[in-house]
Protein backbone atom coordinates (compact mmCIF):
# COMPACT_ATOMS: atom_id res chain seq x y z
CA UNK A 1 0.00 0.00 0.00
CA UNK A 2 1.63 3.36 -0.96
CA UNK A 3 1.62 6.17 1.80
CA UNK A 4 -0.34 8.96 0.04
CA UNK A 5 0.54 11.74 2.06
CA UNK A 6 3.80 13.24 4.82
CA UNK A 7 3.37 13.17 8.28
CA UNK A 8 5.03 16.20 10.45
CA UNK A 9 4.80 15.20 14.23
CA UNK A 10 5.30 18.25 16.53
CA UNK A 11 4.78 19.17 20.43
CA UNK A 12 3.59 21.87 22.44
CA UNK A 13 4.13 23.04 26.19
CA UNK A 14 1.09 24.49 28.62
CA UNK A 15 3.22 25.71 30.82
CA UNK A 16 1.88 27.15 34.18
CA UNK A 17 3.61 29.35 36.85
CA UNK A 18 1.25 29.64 39.95
CA UNK A 19 -1.95 31.08 38.45
CA UNK A 20 -0.92 31.95 34.68
CA UNK A 21 0.19 30.53 31.62
CA UNK A 22 2.98 31.15 29.09
CA UNK A 23 2.29 32.22 26.02
CA UNK A 24 4.59 33.26 22.98
CA UNK A 25 3.51 35.44 20.41
CA UNK A 26 5.08 34.09 16.86
CA UNK A 27 7.88 35.77 14.82
CA UNK A 28 7.76 33.82 11.52
CA UNK A 29 5.28 31.67 9.66
CA UNK A 30 1.47 31.50 8.34
CA UNK A 31 0.83 32.63 12.09
CA UNK A 32 3.39 35.23 12.57
CA UNK A 33 2.10 37.70 15.27
CA UNK A 34 -0.15 35.28 16.91
CA UNK A 35 0.11 34.18 20.43
CA UNK A 36 0.41 30.87 20.83
CA UNK A 37 1.98 27.95 23.25
CA UNK A 38 5.91 27.38 22.71
CA UNK A 39 5.82 23.90 20.52
CA UNK A 40 7.78 22.99 17.21
CA UNK A 41 8.90 19.59 15.71
CA UNK A 42 9.84 17.13 16.56
CA UNK A 43 13.20 15.63 15.68
CA UNK A 44 14.07 13.12 14.13
CA UNK A 45 15.08 10.21 17.32
CA UNK A 46 14.22 12.48 19.47
CA UNK A 47 11.47 11.31 22.17
CA UNK A 48 8.57 13.33 22.20
CA UNK A 49 8.93 14.39 25.92
CA UNK A 50 12.33 15.91 25.03
CA UNK A 51 10.82 17.66 22.16
CA UNK A 52 8.44 19.63 23.94
CA UNK A 53 11.17 20.21 26.46
CA UNK A 54 13.81 21.41 23.80
CA UNK A 55 11.38 23.77 21.93
CA UNK A 56 10.10 25.08 25.33
CA UNK A 57 14.07 26.08 26.22
CA UNK A 58 14.77 27.39 22.58
CA UNK A 59 11.97 29.83 22.46
CA UNK A 60 11.74 30.95 25.91
CA UNK A 61 15.38 29.63 27.82
CA UNK A 62 12.60 27.85 30.48
CA UNK A 63 13.15 24.58 31.65
CA UNK A 64 10.20 23.08 33.22
CA UNK A 65 8.76 19.55 34.92
CA UNK A 66 6.80 17.84 32.62
CA UNK A 67 3.21 16.60 34.01
CA UNK A 68 1.53 14.89 31.18
CA UNK A 69 -0.03 14.92 27.84
CA UNK A 70 -3.30 17.06 27.89
CA UNK A 71 -4.45 16.58 24.63
CA UNK A 72 -3.36 15.42 20.79
CA UNK A 73 -4.40 17.77 17.76
CA UNK A 74 -4.85 15.92 14.31
CA UNK A 75 -5.40 18.07 11.08
CA UNK A 76 -5.00 17.12 7.40
CA UNK A 77 -3.12 20.28 5.23
CA UNK A 78 -4.82 18.50 1.83
CA UNK A 79 -2.93 21.21 0.05
CA UNK A 80 0.77 20.14 1.08
CA UNK A 81 -0.37 16.53 1.25
CA UNK A 82 0.45 16.70 4.87
CA UNK A 83 -0.83 14.67 8.26
CA UNK A 84 0.01 16.97 10.91
CA UNK A 85 -0.15 15.55 14.81
CA UNK A 86 0.83 18.02 17.49
CA UNK A 87 0.69 16.77 21.47
CA UNK A 88 0.12 19.07 23.96
CA UNK A 89 1.86 18.82 27.28
CA UNK A 90 1.50 20.39 30.69
CA UNK A 91 4.44 21.63 32.08
CA UNK A 92 5.03 23.23 35.12
CA UNK A 93 7.63 25.98 36.62
CA UNK A 94 7.93 27.67 39.71
CA UNK A 95 10.55 30.48 37.63
CA UNK A 96 8.91 33.08 35.74
CA UNK A 97 12.39 34.14 34.30
CA UNK A 98 11.90 34.20 30.45
CA UNK A 99 14.68 34.79 27.79
CA UNK A 100 13.26 35.08 24.22
CA UNK A 101 14.96 34.75 20.65
CA UNK A 102 13.32 37.66 18.59
CA UNK A 103 13.69 34.77 15.76
CA UNK A 104 10.70 32.47 16.50
CA UNK A 105 9.42 34.19 19.01
CA UNK A 106 8.88 38.08 19.05
CA UNK A 107 7.42 38.21 22.69
CA UNK A 108 6.40 35.98 25.62
CA UNK A 109 4.82 36.45 28.91
CA UNK A 110 2.45 34.81 31.65
CA UNK A 111 -0.89 35.28 31.40
CA UNK A 112 -4.00 35.13 33.93
CA UNK A 113 -7.13 33.53 33.02
CA UNK A 114 -9.01 37.03 32.04
CA UNK A 115 -5.75 37.78 30.37
CA UNK A 116 -5.83 35.09 28.41
CA UNK A 117 -9.73 35.78 27.38
CA UNK A 118 -9.19 39.23 26.68
CA UNK A 119 -6.38 38.29 23.67
CA UNK A 120 -8.14 38.65 19.94
CA UNK A 121 -5.03 37.72 18.41
CA UNK A 122 -4.60 34.17 20.08
CA UNK A 123 -4.73 30.33 18.00
CA UNK A 124 -8.17 28.85 18.77
CA UNK A 125 -6.64 25.60 19.86
CA UNK A 126 -4.29 27.58 22.52
CA UNK A 127 -7.37 29.35 23.93
CA UNK A 128 -8.89 26.33 24.54
CA UNK A 129 -5.76 24.33 26.22
CA UNK A 130 -4.41 27.12 28.41
CA UNK A 131 -8.07 27.81 29.33
CA UNK A 132 -8.69 24.37 30.36
CA UNK A 133 -5.22 24.11 31.97
CA UNK A 134 -5.64 27.56 33.87
CA UNK A 135 -9.18 26.40 35.28
CA UNK A 136 -7.80 22.50 36.29
CA UNK A 137 -9.73 21.51 33.67
CA UNK A 138 -7.24 19.34 31.97
CA UNK A 139 -7.33 15.96 31.88
CA UNK A 140 -3.80 14.69 32.53
CA UNK A 141 -2.50 11.41 30.76
CA UNK A 142 0.78 10.49 32.98
CA UNK A 143 3.20 8.70 31.65
CA UNK A 144 5.99 6.03 32.51
CA UNK A 145 9.13 4.99 30.98
CA UNK A 146 9.42 1.49 29.89
CA UNK A 147 13.34 0.32 30.33
CA UNK A 148 12.80 -3.19 29.71
CA UNK A 149 12.99 -2.74 25.81
CA UNK A 150 17.07 -3.44 24.96
CA UNK A 151 18.14 -0.79 22.07
CA UNK A 152 15.51 1.47 22.32
CA UNK A 153 14.49 4.42 24.71
CA UNK A 154 10.10 3.69 25.35
CA UNK A 155 7.71 5.79 26.92
CA UNK A 156 3.80 5.36 27.45
CA UNK A 157 1.07 7.17 28.20
CA UNK A 158 -1.47 5.24 30.27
Amino acid sequence: MKNCCECSLGAGAVLLCNDTVLLVRRGKGVKKGWWAIPGGYVEPNELITDAVKRELFEETEVSADLVGLIGVRNRLIRKHDENSIYFIFLMKTDDPTIKIDNEEVIEAGFFSLDEVKELSDILPLCRLVVTEALEGKSKIIEYDTLPDFPDSEYIVFH
